[in-house]
């Protein structure tokens, strides 16, 4: 802690005053200077040296010095994650094997010592000294007037926070780790055992939790035998938030287990012991906390991840965004929609018809499976042929070629992702799913979710008239587009796009408050982490349980009935991605938006122009692409519209 007298202060503001004409800017600098600046830093005199050597006073090189930074902060960010990606290459990607040294090699973190190294050689302070870090209520009040250059100087001056490289190192290792855990648990559901002994799976299949097992469970609407294998799937879902999942089974194919009475047998049919997971999944996520937790002493102004994600990543106050998931589920809308599922399935609902399919056509996953196969049966014919999905969507042979030069396709262990360059000219990467090397139609529907971020990373990287500014307002803005992209799956593979179903608002809406009640179930965890410093993962494990029955019984019991499986708390980002989930149910809001736009105007031509807004204010983003701000109420009226429209 530096310790400076109010006369020490006045002394320095004083000859900043007779030295420079922008007296206003350099007492500001002052200021955000005085605000990270510690005894090994120096003294006061020398905090009085320095703030006179390195206060730009003269417009144009104020300009020159801004361009600078945006030039090297842009080289650094992208050699860096490019080395980083490097490293994690063999844990990320289905190379084979994932050994002990592949994992030593993904804990080799190039961001370490950055921040510390960037405070030694004075960086950030000569940027505080020079532009204003505006505060989040500033920004709400003043994003209208600002420029260009205002905006970029606005993202440059962000250092609230002086993070010591060993406290910032546990937390990259607290999140490996919880990754590494994440990426690995998966479920051979031909080792699974019905209530009755049955087999309901002959052949092998890999699903990863949650992401696989949710998308299997969606995928069983289109076969009329599929409700045993639903009912199965939501009795391994319940063990695993519960924790009494065996361990053995996780990401094993050698053993067999019931479900129903949770016991294990081997290959002669004996049973087994075996030992529940326990708390297991709670202790990485606790972890994580923990590792948060250290790095909160060291910010100035959110000094909780919550007030990070909402007032810093996310620039929606988290008050807004709870709002907003509260207007979807609590709409009486949600009752007419599951009327009318009742009415479909011929049954009362279950808890898993929280992913119901039947607003959307319904395809039969073999069929799928069997095109996707034939079209694209690896990554590397995706990669072959990806200038021909973007022709698809609508790009021209000049910039499919573009995109295409600047995306690459690789075989992920996890359930797929993207990751942007960072850097003008260097590619995004976009991890699809493979089983044994090939690809089924939903790890090819994710591909496509992932293909909207790449293209989206690619325009706002390149694109983009500072780099400064790169991306969009938030990672929701990147899921939106995403989803647009994964909704023309079909039209990829070259099946007839036919008329858009008057029902697509009821699915979407069915999806967001999915999405949203898990969010839900998200922020109350980390409120409680923060509410209870001295809680155990055995206490966020029953407050995760209370909280996920709370808001069913809340929102989804008055129409879906009692449930007992906690379903509400599967989502495996609440274990790695920290606070990640509410960028969902926001992307499908901000999608819609965009979907209604694109009605009526071309996708290819205006998604640049979109995207190369940068990393501006959510709202102003959205009102420049689209003419209105962030709401829930278009999604929201055009779903009363078509439930109202059937029958």
């Amino acid at each position: 802690m530096f310790e400076i007298t109010q006369e020490q202060k006045s002394q320095i503001l004083a000859e900043m005053n007779s030295h420079f004409k922008s007296r206003e800017r350099s007492e500001t600098g002052v200021l955000q200077v005085l605000s990270l600046w510690q005894d090994k830093d120096g003294s006061a005199d020398d905090l009085k040296e320095f703030c006179l050597k390195y206060f730009i006073d003269d417009a144009s090189e104020l300009a020159a010095f801004r361009d600078k930074l945006e030039l090297v902060f842009e080289k650094l960010r992208g050699h860096l994650i490019e080395i980083h990606t490097y490293f994690g290459r063999w844990k990320e990607l289905e190379l084979g094997p994932f050994s002990p040294q592949d994992e030593l090699l993904a804990r080799y973190n190039p961001f370490k010592h950055i921040t510390d190294d960037f405070f030694e050689l004075k960086l950030p302070f000569v940027i505080l000294l020079n532009f204003k870090r505006e505060t989040f209520e500033s920004m709400v009040q003043n994003h209208r007037s600002w420029s260009r250059e205002k905006w970029t100087e606005v993202r440059l001056a962000n250092y609230e926070s002086r993070v010591p490289a060993e406290v910032s190192h546990k937390h990259f290792l607290a999140v490996h780790k919880a990754s590494t855990y994440v990426d690995g648990y998966n479920i051979f559901m031909n080792c699974l055992l019905a209530e009755n002994g049955e087999r309901l799976y002959e052949k092998e299949k890999r699903l990863i939790s949650h992401w696989g097992l949710r998308d299997e469970l969606k995928a069983l609407y289109a076969d009329p035998t599929g409700k045993p294998k639903q009912e199965l799937i939501l009795k391994v879902m319940k063990h695993i938030v519960e924790g009494t999942i065996p361990r053995e089974i996780i990401n094993n194919n050698s053993i067999t287990w019931n479900p129903y009475s949770n016991e294990c047998f081997g290959a002669d049919r004996n049973k087994i012991q075996t030992t529940p997971e326990g708390e297991r999944r709670y202790d990485y996520w606790f972890e994580v906390f923990e590792a948060q937790r250290m790095q909160d002493e060291y910010y100035t102004v959110n000094k909780t991840l919550i007030d990070r994600r909402f007032n810093v990543h996310r620039e929606i106050p988290e008050a807004k965004v709870e709002g907003m998931f509260d207007q979807l589920l609590s709409s009486p809308v949600l009752g007419k929609v599951a009327e009318e599922m009742k009415a479909r399935l011929g049954r009362d609902l279950r808890p898993y018809d929280i992913w119901y399919q039947g607003f959307k056509p319904l395809d039969s996953q073999a069929e799928m499976d069997g095109l996707v196969e034939r079209e694209f049966p690896d990554v590397d014919a995706f990669n072959r042929r990806l200038p021909d999905i973007l022709r698809k969507l609508g790009f021209s042979e000049e910039k499919a070629k573009y995109f295409a030069d600047h995306i690459v396709a690789e075989p992920s262990r996890s359930a797929g992702h993207a990751r942007g360059a960072a850097m003008r000219g260097a590619n995004s990467l976009l991890r699809i799913r493979t089983e044994k090397g090939k690809l089924s139609h939903n790890a090819f529907n994710i591909a496509m979710h992932e293909l909207g971020h790449t293209i989206e990373q690619t325009i706002s990287m390149n694109m983009v008239d500072h780099t400064a500014l790169e991306g969009v307002p938030n990672t929701a803005f990147t899921e939106a587009i995403a989803f647009l992209f994964q909704g023309k799956d079909k039209e990829v593979l070259g099946l007839p796009p036919g008329k858009e179903s008057p029902e697509k608002p009821i699915h979407t809406y069915l999806s967001t408050c999915e999405i949203a009640s898990m969010s839900l179930v998200d922020m109350h965890a980390w409120r409680y982490l923060y509410k209870n410093p001295d809680a155990r993962p055995a206490d966020l494990k029953r407050h995760v349980m209370e909280a996920a029955q709370m808001l069913w019984t809340k929102y989804w019991e008055p129409y879906f009935g009692k449930s007992d499986h906690s379903i509400l708390g599967i989502y495996s980002h609440m274990i790695t991605y920290y606070l990640y989930l509410p960028d969902y149910p926001i992307g499908h809001i901000i999608s819609h938006q965009l979907e209604n736009y694109f009605k009526t105007h071309e996708l290819a031509p205006e998604l640049e122009r979109i995207c190369a807004q940068g990393c501006i204010y959510p709202d102003l983003w959205m009102e420049k692409a689209v003419g209105k701000p962030i709401s829930p109420d278009e999604l929201l009226s055009d779903a009363e519209k078509a439930i109202n429209s059937i029958g």
